[in-house]
């Protein structure tokens, strides 16, 4: 909802905890790229895909609907960064 514009209210400042501590009970571990808390979930590699993000990040202004290829929400809701892996 949020790459739409829409709050729906919900507080993600604690997700990486939540799944650290789901991983430890269950015992699985969160595939890498599993969507919001896999450790990869923001990292490219392709080099199209940097281009076009950091051209979509230098585009953004704050307080904008988020519309930055290949990066449904914004890290930084999650507590995350964006990486690029060369």
């Amino acid at each position: 909802l949020y790459s739409q514009g829409i709050d729906p209210g919900l507080d993600f400042s604690q997700i990486n905890e939540v799944a650290r501590t789901a991983e430890y009970c269950t015992q699985l571990p969160i595939h890498p790229r599993h969507p919001y808390v896999g450790d990869l979930v923001f990292t490219a590699f392709s080099g199209s895909h940097q281009d076009a993000i950091k051209k979509g990040l230098a585009a953004y202004k704050e307080g904008d609907i988020w519309q930055v290829p290949y990066l449904p929400l914004d890290p930084k809701d999650l507590g995350r960064t964006y990486e690029s892996i060369i």
